[in-house]
């Protein structure tokens, strides 16, 4: 690099090591002369920039100077060569073309996105007496209804910790079959849900439940021999019992929680049937509505057995007469109305029968 200072506009310039080259023009002021592997200064072409001279000059002078370059063919050679350096050098700077491997799974499996179990021959296959066994704890649903076959029961629950949505689908009965849902002394902890259990045998029930802890939720159980039973610690809430022939709705278990369900037409085979018994202590029956059919009973506690301290308030029972509440001594009933008009009564627990 070679300095000099240029005082008037149109000094010439020229590289002290070949007086003789290449002449650039430099505007007033201090400029720098630089020379280039080849250039004037280095046996080659010389490019000037100028410190504190106007853009418009510069510009101008640049120009030139370009013109200069670009017309030695070794000048060219060496800025291709370079531009061509530096594109490899940007090429690999992307990193290796390579692919890494085979793409990963992106999508979610099937147990992902269900991870319930179905009811089917291939998952919960079935026995001597039973459509379909659940014997593994889990959340089971089903997929198709449930068609019964003679001298069986529809599904067999024997494990603990069971969940089992109908997902809206029906078991079916046969005139022969056993019961619909059966779970067994030994099971605890378990969720019934949402579905229908229609049409099982003579004798049966559409559910029978000897296992503790078990919630009955949401479900239409119709037309069956009997409707359901009930063991220790059950809940059953917001369903449909109709139809059934014999009682709608048994509790055989102390603690029993029987809440807000519609029970209809049911014990149409006689005096000795209702809607609701309970062969129980301790339990709760509260908020359900039930219609009878002028025979039998609507809710009833027999004289059959000690059974005591049994809430029944704010049901509502009709179509049976004086037999709507039958309950023995010893059991806690909300007080009842039973004349028409005006709820006179502001007593929060009361039932009604009419």
């Amino acid at each position: 690099m070679i300095s000099f200072t240029a005082q008037n506009k149109g000094t010439q310039a020229f590289c002290h090591r070949n007086p003789s080259s290449q002449i650039v023009r430099l505007t007033e002021g201090t400029g720098v002369l630089f020379g280039l592997p080849g250039s004037l200064c280095h046996n080659g072409v010389a490019r000037a920039a100028m410190k504190n001279s106007s853009p418009l000059s510069f510009k101008q002078h640049r120009h030139s100077i370009n013109q200069i370059i670009l017309s030695k063919p070794a000048v060219k050679k060496i800025l291709i060569l370079m531009l061509l350096v530096l594109e490899a050098v940007s090429a690999s700077a992307q990193g290796s073309l390579t692919p890494p491997g085979a793409p990963a799974p992106t999508m979610k499996t099937l147990a992902q996105i269900e991870p319930r179990i179905p009811v089917d021959a291939a998952h919960t296959p079935g026995d001597f007496s039973d459509v379909f066994v659940i014997s593994q704890p889990g959340s089971y649903y089903l997929t198709t209804n449930v068609v019964g076959l003679n001298s069986k029961a529809g599904i067999a629950i024997l494990a603990n910790n069971v969940t089992l949505d109908l997902s809206g689908f029906a078991l079916m009965g046969a005139p022969n079959s056993y019961d619909g849902i059966v779970l067994y002394s030994t099971c605890t902890n378990t969720v019934i849900r949402n579905g229908i259990v229609s049409g099982w045998g003579n004798g049966f029930y559409g559910i029978r439940c000897q296992g503790q802890n078990v919630i009955f939720e949401r479900l239409n159980i119709s037309a069956n021999n009997f409707g359901m039973s009930c063991s220790s610690g059950n809940v059953v809430r917001d369903c449909v019992i109709n139809a059934n022939q014999r009682d709608g709705l048994d509790a055989n278990g102390s603690g029993v929680l029987i809440l807000n369900n519609n029970l209809a037409g049911n014990n149409t085979l006689g005096p000795g049937n209702a809607c609701i018994s309970i062969f129980c202590s301790n339990s709760r029956i509260e908020g359900n509505h039930i219609v009878g059919t002028g025979t039998g009973y609507g809710i009833l506690i027999p004289n059959v057995g000690s059974f005591t301290n049994n809430i029944i308030v704010r049901n509502s029972v009709i179509g049976n007469g004086p037999n709507n509440y039958s309950i023995i001594p010893g059991n806690i009933v909300g007080p009842m109305i039973n004349t028409t008009g005006t709820i006179t009564n502001s007593n929060p627990w009361a039932n009604f029968s009419f």
